[in-house]
């Protein structure tokens, strides 16, 4: 499954896992430095990768929410994250879960400009081909 997580209460609190707007907390970004990244080592990102780090050609999907809450022994089911500088913050924006009844991909990347944006819809066909894949 693919969930696209629009709103801080997408993820029911058995999940574990937490969503937690960018705009008005610590992680927001106004007075740190913090950057987005992705791995571009393994699909859905590699097929949009222009860096490991998220420029300008993904400002129309920059998320608002952050998956708070991954335990560490699961970042490398994080495919995409937040680093948050000197707080030593971070969290995720896309991430690969096993949930009792199978798996699910949770991404907080936007998609209002589907179709009229070339990296929002690269970006989702590469999420949906991931899902559908099974990876």
């Amino acid at each position: 499954m693919l969930l696209l997580a629009t709103s801080d209460n997408a993820l029911r609190s058995e999940a574990g896992l937490n969503l937690k707007y960018r705009v008005g907390s610590e992680l927001d970004g106004r007075w740190f430095s913090n950057f987005n990244w992705i791995r571009t080592d393994t699909p859905p990102f590699s097929s949009v990768a222009f860096s490991r780090i998220l420029g300008f050609e993904s400002a129309r999907v920059a998320p608002e929410l952050v998956i708070d809450g991954v335990p560490p022994s699961n970042f490398d089911d994080v495919l995409s994250g937040i680093t948050i500088g000197w707080l030593n913050n971070n969290g995720a924006l896309a991430l690969q879960a096993r949930f009792t009844a199978g798996t699910v991909l949770i991404t907080t990347f936007r998609f209002e400009d589907y179709g009229r944006d070339p990296y929002a819809t690269t970006l989702l066909d590469a999420l949906i081909a991931y899902a559908i894949s099974g990876e």
